[in-house]
């Protein structure tokens, strides 16, 4: 690991002669190293601007440039370095002078062993600190700058800004293979005013649940949307991911921010992403939390259901039976369907919707708990609370009162 490098400058020989002493020890328990000394502010100034030393150790009190002197000068150059004040004298305006000059320490004459070990255990800590920090400033804005490359670079190919050839080059760039096979926009917007005041906030969420996945590429710097892209893989498959993603996001970020899902429509080739995106955008635009243009060859099959859902879902006794009259099949094939294109069971989606209707009764209204129950479905206002509850890990009542404060 490297060393902290440290100067003396004290025009006293046998107090110079001790300290090094003193460092010499501590250089043996520390990542110190001691590189040079002076007896004179002005014999020191261009060895320490050569030099570059971590921390000063300088005297105020010397013949042709004090130590305050010396500290301003350096300063302008080495405005990162650690200083510390030796001084006879505790005189509070050389205490002044070091507070205007950023004096990390100040030793009072006769220095003990401990005192120095301690002020330079202090200093070092406070170096260390610092480059913790640059460190993670320098990460984080590393960070930052991809992040900003993959918004522009999904702004472009979903928008058809830049050719099949440079969409693949530059996807490479991100570590993304976008040869071949078919392609599916994602988007996520906030459920109850269409934008988050923050997306970056969720860059860290995001990364821990998607950065492994080799066929997704996203980016949560926008305005409008959280941005996914889903490529290199059939049709099956897309659809298997879509809702495996919509699933992960709503519950990993609605307990914060309610979102909705608009997944676009299944592509064949990279030229046609953008009618993906688009279709994505309008499936934003219908009032369900989660909203599918993929469904493809099973359509027909379930955008029927869908909207007698989104009619019915009130009826206390809507049922299985009652929905797949609507499509021709049988029980076990709808439900296999369904859950294909839904990443859900019917239930499990009637649940949600009647749930997603009560939060905004909730929210919206001042009827009562069990009226709400009723107009979602429940017969029994307490078995509405305890199915909110599970979903919601709250009961109706607090949830309400989170919006009331």
């Amino acid at each position: 690991m490297t060393k902290y490098k440290l100067y003396i400058v004290e025009d006293e020989h046998l107090i110079r002669e001790s300290l090094k002493k003193q460092i010499r020890e501590l250089e043996k328990k520390y990542l110190i190293e001691l590189v040079g000394e002076a007896g004179d502010g002005e014999i020191a100034l261009p060895e320490i601007l050569a030099l570059q030393p971590d921390i000063l150790l300088i005297d105020i009190q010397m013949p042709f440039m004090t130590g305050i002197e010396l500290s301003a000068e350096v300063r302008k150059s080495l405005p990162q370095i650690s200083i510390i004040f030796i001084s006879g004298f505790d005189d509070f305006s050389y205490a002044k002078a070091a507070i205007h000059l950023q004096v990390v320490e100040y030793l009072l004459k006769p220095i003990r062993n401990h005192e120095l070990e301690q002020t330079l255990q202090k200093v070092m800590n406070g170096l260390a600190e610092k480059k913790d920090k640059k460190h993670e400033r320098h990460e984080q804005s590393q960070v930052l700058e991809i992040e900003v490359k993959k918004n522009l670079y999904l702004n472009q190919v979903f928008k058809g800004e830049i050719n099949t050839s440079q969409a693949i080059s530059d996807g490479a760039d991100f570590g993304c293979d976008m040869r071949g096979k078919k392609y599916q926009v994602i988007l996520a917007s906030n459920f109850v005013n269409q934008t988050f005041n923050d997306y970056a906030a969720f860059k860290d969420k995001l990364h821990g649940l998607f950065s492994e996945n080799p066929a997704l590429i996203f980016s949560s710097i926008s305005s409008r949307y959280i941005k996914i892209l889903l490529f290199n893989l059939t049709e099956t498959e897309l659809i298997e991911m879509g809702n495996t993603v919509t699933t992960t996001l709503i519950s990993a970020l609605e307990a914060t921010n309610p979102i909705t899902v608009g997944i676009g429509k299944v592509v064949n080739r990279i030229s046609e992403i953008p009618a993906s995106y688009e279709s994505a955008q309008n499936c934003l635009l219908s009032n369900r939390q989660i909203a599918n243009s993929s469904l493809g060859k099973y359509d027909e099959v379930i955008q029927p259901v869908l909207e007698y859902i989104d009619q019915n879902y009130a009826n206390f006794d809507m049922s299985l039976q009652d929905v797949v009259k609507l499509t021709n099949t049988s029980s076990s094939r709808f439900s296999t369907i369904f859950r294909l294109a839904m990443g859900k069971t019917f239930i499990d989606y009637l649940t949600m919707i009647r749930i997603e209707q009560s939060k905004k009764l909730l929210r919206d209204t001042n009827a009562s708990i069990s009226e709400i129950a009723t107009r979602v479905g429940y017969y029994d206002s307490n078995y509405f609370s305890a199915v909110f509850k599970r979903k919601e890990m709250i009961s109706p009542r607090i949830y309400r009162s989170s919006f009331r404060k």
